[in-house]
């Protein structure tokens, strides 16, 4: 940091640098082309990039709609295991030839449920009973059934429970569903635990997919058929499901079961999605969640690729969604097909190189118009450096003057020569001194900006105020600063101060000035414990000088009072109007004894001093009551000191008027 005591060196005097001009008009062209092509490569990524995005965004919702489709075809191939629960557990009276007539008026609406039947819990005590119960329904031939090993039908070994096909429908060709009369579902370990779970928890439970068999005409073996789920609900008497398992357990009666059929379920859903630009795929999410085994269930079309959910999941070209029928959770795999991508709304590649283009010959346009604002901003920028009549600056962050606008020259009679190197806190007047050298203070700590108040001595040694806003450049070596000459605004501002605080008729305080000043004295008393008192005066017999000589006289007695209150006070006191013909004292420094005397010397002085001519050449006497209060230690606020003075006031009243109290 340089000298203090030392002023810098004035611009004019520094040695001039010499400049090299570098034409770079020569240079622009190429200069803007490459620009031009590297924005033209920035736009392309930009414009493939966004598409991307775009496609990722269309092809996530389209799936989503048409799994919500999906969603709502499995809903409804549930649809006939409810009918079919709520009939059996309102109910219960089925036969076989009731229960396909209700069956078959919901699977025509459903061409993906192969078959619908009734499993009934039989308990192995009420297993023959049961058997020859229902024998007569199916023509004599009915027993509970299991499969061997050669997948032959024999008769079930002994459990604690069956699970039997009691009804089924269809019957007769070409479905041959009777051959499955009294077939144990509970003989095939993982029918059973289905069962179970179904029983226990009072929801449907899905199996599979797994082959179902169609039984082959006049032979005993079976044959594998397609690919289907088998749903479980089941059913409890009196309807709904019981809250507690035990309860659940007790009150059941068996199973409604459907076979769904895999390829027709999900066409079926294709059908009404109208997938011909999305490749779906299912998959049956064994664990129903991460980390558990993927089973290819179905395809919409055959793309030649494997069927292994991680060899499909790491091609990445696929968008994932989750579908939940019963206890089965599936996965779905959507691929877009080149018709999507044709069909989706993109950026052409020429929308690119158009725009490169263009951005290339508006940057050309711009640099050259810059090129030529810049030349003209700076003429009119020096043009009003020496035409404002405001006091422009440049100073040294130490506060010297580095350069300076011809208003200085033209406001204090120096040359600009004569200013340069001056520190501002030596011209302002010595007692704005501090509060210039606080601001440069400010602006040194990293302050933005500063506004003050300071008086320079014009060339008529007139002191001007000027109003000074600095801020630091942005390299904060220098401060740039602006004053605007307020004098005959502070004259104005000063003026209306005054006439807002002295009373137009008694030249003394106004009523709002008079208590500004009271509370500040109260304030200082509070805090320096000194002594206070406040006299209130009320002319004697006032309206009726109003009523006999007109309120003329009366103001001439009002005015005559306001300059002997002046002339009794001293410096430090003051008085103010408090309304009408009543007046305040404001004593500081003052007990009650001496605040008294003061009193009484201004009642002596109305007396000798207090009269005011009449037209008819006799005069009017100033008389008035005084009442004086001091500050104690029991008056909380402002209002409290008047009212004690206001009340000492109406005891000299009471005791002869003319005197204080």
């Amino acid at each position: 940091m340089s000298d203090p005591g030392a002023p810098p060196t004035p611009i004019d005097d520094e040695p001039p640098v010499r400049r090299t001009r570098v034409n770079f008009g020569r240079f622009l062209v190429p200069l803007t082309l490459a620009i031009g092509l590297g924005v033209t490569g920035v736009v392309w990524k930009i414009v493939r990039e966004w598409e991307s995005q775009q496609l990722n965004v269309l092809l996530g919702d389209k799936v989503a709609e048409q799994v919500q489709k999906l969603d709502r075809e499995t809903d409804d191939a549930t649809d006939i295991l409810l009918a079919l629960r709520a009939h059996f557990a309102g109910t219960g009276a089925f036969d076989a030839d009731n229960f396909g007539v209700f069956a078959t008026e919901h699977l025509h609406s459903f061409p993906e449920v192969v078959a619908v039947g009734w499993l009934q819990r039989v308990r192995a005590l009420e297993r023959d009973e049961f058997e020859a119960r229902v024998r007569p329904d199916n023509a004599g031939r009915y027993e509970i059934l299991e499969s061997n090993e050669a997948h032959e039908l024999v008769r079930a070994n002994r459990r604690d429970q069956y699970f039997p096909v009691t009804f089924v429908t269809p019957i007769g060709a070409p479905a041959r569903n009777e051959r499955s009369f009294g077939f144990d579902h509970g003989a095939i370990p993982e029918r059973l635990a289905a069962i179970e779970e179904a029983c226990r928890t009072g929801r449907m439970v899905v199996v599979g997919p797994t082959s179902y068999v169609a039984f082959a005409e006049g032979a005993a073996a079976t044959t594998p058929g397609a690919r289907a789920f088998v749903c479980y609900l089941p059913v409890f008497a009196g309807g709904g499901v019981p809250a507690i398992e035990a309860e659940r357990d007790a009150r059941l009666l068996g199973c409604v079961v459907e076979l769904v059929d895999v390829q027709e379920l999900f066409d079926s859903a294709a059908r009404a999605m109208r997938l011909d630009t999305i490749a779906l795929r299912v998959y049956v999410d064994e664990a129903f969640g991460a980390g558990g085994k993927r089973t290819f269930a179905w395809k919409s079309l055959d793309d030649g690729l494997d069927d292994d959910y991680d060899a499909v999941a790491r091609s990445r070209a696929f968008d994932e969604h989750r579908l939940v029928f019963g206890s089965r959770c599936f996965r779905i795999l959507a691929r877009p097909n080149d018709q999507f991508a044709s069909s989706a709304v993109v950026v052409p590649p020429w929308f690119a190189v158009l725009a490169a283009l263009g951005f290339t010959g508006a940057a050309t346009y711009l640099v050259y118009k810059l090129g030529s604002e810049r030349g003209r901003l700076s003429h009119e920028i020096r043009q009003f450096w020496k035409m404002t009549s405001e006091m422009l600056c440049v100073m040294d962050t130490e506060g010297h003057l580095r350069r300076v606008n011809p208003a200085w020259t033209a406001l204090l009679g120096r040359s600009e020569s004569d200013l340069i190197g001056t520190s501002l806190p030596e011209l302002v007047h010595p007692e704005d001194r501090a509060d210039s050298e606080s601001a440069l203070h400010h602006l040194s700590q990293g302050v933005t900006s500063v506004t003050f108040e300071a008086r320079l001595r014009s060339g008529d040694a007139e002191w001007h105020w000027l109003r000074w806003n600095a801020a630091p450049s942005d390299d904060r070596k220098v401060v740039h600063a602006v004053a605007s000459d307020v004098t005959n605004e502070r004259s104005t501002i000063e003026q209306l101060e005054e006439r807002a605080s002295i009373d137009s008729l008694t030249g003394v305080l106004t009523r709002r000035a008079l208590f500004d000043k009271l509370s500040a004295e109260f304030e200082r008393a509070r805090r320096y414990g000194s002594t206070l008192s406040v006299c209130v005066l009320d002319l004697d017999h006032f309206k009726q000088v109003n009523d006999r000589h007109g309120h003329v006289m009366g103001d001439a007695l009002l005015r005559r009072l306001g300059q002997l209150l002046k002339k009794s006070l001293r410096t430090a006191d003051c008085a103010g109007r408090f309304g009408g013909d009543e007046f305040v004292m404001v004593l500081p420094e003052c007990d009650y004894d001496a605040a008294k005397q003061t009193a009484e010397r201004l009642l002596v002085l109305l007396d000798l001093e207090g009269h005011v001519a009449l037209p008819d050449g006799k005069s009017l006497k100033l008389k008035a009551s005084l009442g004086v209060a001091e500050l104690s230690a029991d008056i909380t606020d402002v209002a409290m000191l008047v009212a004690r003075a206001d009340a000492s006031l109406y005891r000299a009243k009471r005791a002869g008027r003319n005197r204080v109290s």
